[in-house]
């Protein structure tokens, strides 16, 4: 059950319509954050497919680490800082897939 499971999340279509989610929430603003990996959500829909192909492969083949958070500071009005701690896009696809499937069964 667990490989059927794996399956599901990592497929094209699953990480697909997580990004394409992922995309429409987004303001037009934030699209150029990006994570430790320096890749914003603009540069990653340059090549959609080869990047959602190359997460549904390294999720099969077991390779898929979540990176480390990067740090992002905001002044918050009283004038103190607020961290924000901003993943990869890769990861918030990942984290999307596995959201839609989780809600859809639970």
């Amino acid at each position: 059950m667990a490989k059927n499971v794996l399956y599901q999340i990592s497929s094209y279509d699953s990480l697909n319509t997580a990004w394409k989610k992922l995309w429409n929430k987004s303001r037009a603003a934030s699209r150029n954050t990006y994570g430790v990996d320096g890749q914003s959500l603009n540069d990653f829909s340059k090549d959609i497919t080869a990047n959602l192909l190359s997460i549904s492969r390294r999720l099969r083949k077991g390779n898929y680490t979540f990176s480390t958070l990067r740090p992002f500071f905001v002044v918050k009005p009283s004038g103190k800082l607020r961290v924000i701690c901003v993943p990869t896009t890769s990861d918030r696809v990942v984290q999307g897939a596995l959201l839609d499937f989780l809600s859809s069964k639970y």
